[in-house]
């Protein structure tokens, strides 16, 4: 490599486009790009797992380290960057919280299980959540390429809500025979069960991948849980046995108050839109990381070393890859004579069209008929004066002998430019179409080119491709107010009974407001963890107003009271202790759900009687 007889380094290394990203020198030896100042050498690696691989990332960061630290001394400084320790970081700060929490979380539910619920069916209470948590993880790692830590975060203090229905359950058992009460408590059940994972299935509809592997999750554990209730914990023994007499099932029926009902109704939403306006909603994605202040202090040393790149991106689509690299090379060929200074980086010069392929071979002939003997005789020499095998060089020799076999993609790959590859071109498996990405140092005029072929163009500077980003995180705090529209329209479609349906939207509006109001009052930001929390104090909120609703106009007693305060603190437990973890959207989500759950429980069994006035007999 050092003497380079073939000269490889000018006529191949050279036409890389990867060099050009980088404001340095490219070592002639070493092969690394080289800062101007000489101190400074960039490696990059390529990770076959994805970026979400959380658990992947971080064993590659702890071999990195352990690697490291054999070559580190005082005058070598070496520095880690990029998303894969975003990863690492976000898995070892959730692993803490998570392992603190859930300590905590253990005995609070013991706590709580020991004042309300002082029999062996506590057991049963307890081992729902657990295998509910524990199968949808199960399912989720069959299911996805990758967990995110987020998920994993959420998932683990998820132990609160899924032994909801369980402790509905327990209750309604516990007032009275099995034939009649679960006629009656299973359909209630069931409303707040659609209602709850209504608002997760729009979060299903986010552009964070994170966010949606959050509600896949917590569906899941919701799914699993009301099944468990519904359909194995009747007949477990000893669960449906109560150490309390079963109280009178029958009461006299009650029903909204037409009048105040919609009048606090309106007023919630009026207080709710309002706030919602106040506070400040922070959707950058350093609020879904941890370490977000030394990751981006590594950033900005790579840049003074290394520069900024501010390239512009071209992508250019074809209906497959010879179609879209036709037209690359119309670009390239269009932009060198319109401004020749404006740099091209992409895959044209790495993949040539046939006339080239055919040109090439042309000259390659031609070549080796002229020159191949004596090249044949070089190689043989400097090979034996470097100490190489005889037969070093013969993979190559035998091209000489042997007709060339085709140039393509594979062809890359088994150079070790597949990376160069996989960044330039991308082929959809699903419609089948290519992509090939164009980048230029300075901003392309689409309306010069051809209309034919600007219509296969999309033009992107690096201001667009922020607000393309900065637009998608935005979009997300409109999930709420649809989680909520969803929920009523559910509540509607259920009751068919407007007064009903808005007695029970009444606990998640009051949990909306006190949430809204903390983050007015503290000055806190809503960010977009927060957002993604809220559609869960929503549904929870709502299942307690509809489990309400529905004893009160039944009259019949389920032990809903009861039930409703311990769901309400075992939640709480859980879920709201994640107001104490250290990562910033497990803490953003756990004030969230704090302050939600801190209203709807007092809203659910104090409010909603209140607002209700005995059904007159006829």
């Amino acid at each position: 490599m050092r003497s380079d007889p073939l000269e490889l380094r000018h006529n191949i290394l050279n036409r890389l486009p990867v060099i050009d990203n980088f404001y340095s020198l490219f070592d002639p030896i070493l092969g690394y790009p080289v800062s101007t100042d000489g101190k400074h050498i960039l490696l990059t690696l390529r990770f076959k797992h994805s970026l979400h691989d959380v658990n992947a990332a971080e064993r590659l960061m702890k071999t990195l380290h352990r690697t490291l630290l054999r070559y580190n001394s005082s005058d070598v400084h070496i520095l880690i960057v990029g998303g894969l320790c975003h990863s690492a970081a976000n898995t070892r700060v959730i692993k803490h919280d998570v392992a603190q929490i859930a300590v905590i979380s253990v005995f609070g539910f013991v706590l709580i299980y020991a004042l309300f619920v002082p029999s062996i069916a506590a057991i049963w209470l307890l081992l729902v959540p657990c295998y509910a948590v524990s199968t949808a993880l199960g399912i989720m790692s069959i299911t996805c390429a990758s967990l995110s830590g987020l998920a994993l975060g959420f998932g683990a203090s998820v132990l609160g809500i899924a032994e909801d229905y369980a402790v509905h359950m327990h209750f309604a058992l516990g007032n009275g025979d099995a034939n009649r009460i679960l006629p009656v408590i299973i359909p209630s059940l069931l409303h707040g069960f659609l209602v709850n994972v209504s608002g997760f299935v729009i979060l299903l509809f986010s552009g964070i991948p994170a966010i949606r592997q959050l509600a896949y999750f917590s569906i899941l554990t919701l799914t699993i849980g009301f099944l468990l209730a519904i359909v194995i914990l009747p007949v477990c023994p000893f669960f449906a046995s109560s150490s309390r007499k079963h109280a009178d099932i029958n009461e006299q029926q009650r029903l909204p108050i037409y009048g105040i009902t919609v009048s606090c109704v309106i007023s919630l939403l009026i207080i709710c839109t309002v706030l919602f306006h106040l506070i400040h909603v922070d959707v950058s994605p350093q609020t879904i990381g941890a370490e977000a202040l030394k990751l981006h202090q590594d950033a900005e040393f790579l840049r003074k070393i290394w520069g900024i790149d501010e390239d512009n991106i071209l992508i250019v689509k074809g209906q497959n890859r010879d179609a879209a690299l036709a037209t690359a090379r119309q670009i390239v060929a269009t932009l060198k004579k319109l401004d020749p200074n404006n740099k091209v980086k992409t895959l044209t010069a790495l993949l040539p069209s046939v006339e080239e392929l055919q040109a090439n071979l042309t000259r390659w002939h031609a070549f080796t008929q002229k020159y191949g003997e004596h090249l044949v005789q070089t190689l043989n020499k400097t090979g034996e004066y470097y100490g190489f095998s005889s037969t070093a060089f013969e993979p190559f020799l035998q091209i000489l002998k042997s007709p060339v076999p085709s140039f393509d993609s594979d062809v890359l790959r088994s150079a070790g430019l597949g990376m160069i590859l996989d960044t330039y071109l991308h082929e959809d498996e699903k419609d089948g179409a290519v992509r090939i990405l164009l980048r230029t140092d300075r901003i392309v005029d689409i309306s010069q080119f051809d209309q034919q072929i600007a219509s296969c163009i999309i033009a992107l500077s690096p201001s667009d491709l922020e607000k393309i980003l900065l637009k998608q995180f935005t979009s997300e705090k409109y999930l709420v107010p649809a989680a909520w529209v969803i929920c009523v329209l559910l509540l509607f479609l259920w009751f068919r009974n407007i007064p009903q349906a808005l007695l029970a939207a009444l606990p998640p509006l009051c949990s909306l407001c006190c949430i809204l109001t903390w983050f007015v009052v503290s000055g806190h930001s809503l960010t977009i963890a927060g957002i993604a929390a809220m559609p869960l104090v929503l549904g929870l909120s709502a299942d307690h107003g509809i489990l309400v609703t529905h004893e009160l106009a039944k009259g019949v007693k389920t032990g809903v009271s009861r039930a409703v305060l311990v769901s309400s603190l075992t939640t709480l437990t859980s879920m709201g202790l994640l107001v104490l973890a250290q990562h910033p959207a497990l803490h953003a989500m756990g004030e969230v759900i704090f302050w939600g759950l801190l209203v709807e429980s007092p809203a659910a069994l104090l409010l909603l009687p209140k607002l209700t006035a005995p059904m007159k007999r006829t």
